[in-house]
């Protein structure tokens, strides 16, 4: 099964999709802020684990990236009352529009 996780490097997603991973081919799809780089973030992962890492934006056209997917996990949003109070605007787009 071909899961995509959008947001899966994210608060909830770093948990889950090492989980996922252990039974599906994975994709993960997020901006990859609040990690170091891709290269950090797949250390959560086996080695052996089929997982795709995908930097994208998620206001931006997704639907290339969805292509194959059997299912798609929506986790993608601005996540904590600091973050948005700095911007509402940015937390509305990204959480809302994205």
């Amino acid at each position: 099964m071909n899961v995509t996780v959008v947001g899966g490097a994210g608060y909830v997603g770093s948990v889950l999709c090492p989980i996922l991973a252990e039974n599906v081919k994975l994709k993960v799809i997020d901006s990859f802020w609040f990690w170091r780089s891709k290269k950090e973030y797949r250390k959560l992962f086996p080695s052996s684990a089929d997982v795709e890492l995908v930097e994208h934006d998620i206001r931006e056209n997704l639907d290339e990236h969805l292509k194959g997917s059997d299912v798609v996990i929506n986790l993608a949003c601005i996540s904590n009352d600091i973050s948005s109070d700095l911007d509402p605007n940015f937390t509305h787009d990204v959480s809302y529009n994205g």
